[in-house]
């Protein structure tokens, strides 16, 4: 199913609302333009193409191809490598609280609106598994030790921050 656009006029602005990346997306143009229709699918467009590019529920596509590299170097581009050094910046500013191989714990955590948290012990049975460190770039290639599950989530969504400041 081709994903869609809706774009309304509303009090002082154009909004255009779409999913992508399991998510509500809304853009808010401040102007009345004749290109605001074009602009809007043209940001909706970018951010369907980072998701087909970076999401992991997909099979065909670059984050698949990492994930399931088993340790061996993947080729990469020089988007990639700037969304690797991307995650590489936040894991250090953050002290290594915010790292991209946490995706493990998907496997604790359900995001269905249920109350069920994970108990201590089970979470500290995957925190061998996660280890930003490990991971091994260049610009040419990303190797992920075959351990590890790693997620770029999180990183990908902010992508479209990092094209903005290109």
């Amino acid at each position: 199913m081709q994903p869609t656009v809706q774009i309304s006029k509303e009090n002082d602005h154009i909004c255009g609302r779409f999913t992508a990346m399991a998510s509500p997306c809304e853009i808010l143009l401040e102007v009345d333009c004749a290109d605001a229709d074009a602009i809007i699918h043209m940001a909706a467009q970018e951010t369907w193409r980072i998701e087909r590019k970076f999401s992991r529920y997909r099979n065909d596509n670059l984050m698949h191809a990492i994930n399931n590299s088993d340790g061996l170097p993947v080729p990469i581009d020089a988007e990639t490598h700037k969304l690797l050094m991307f995650a590489d910046t936040c894991y250090r500013l953050s002290d290594g609280l915010f790292d991209v191989t946490s995706g493990v714990l998907r496997k604790l955590w359900r995001f269905d609106g249920s109350n069920v948290i994970p108990s201590q012990a089970e979470v500290d049975a995957l925190l061998p598994f996660i280890d930003w460190q490990q991971i091994k770039f260049d610009e040419d290639f990303v190797v992920v030790p075959a351990a590890l599950s790693w997620i770029l989530a999180a990183s990908a969504k902010s992508m479209r921050w990092i094209k903005s400041h290109d």
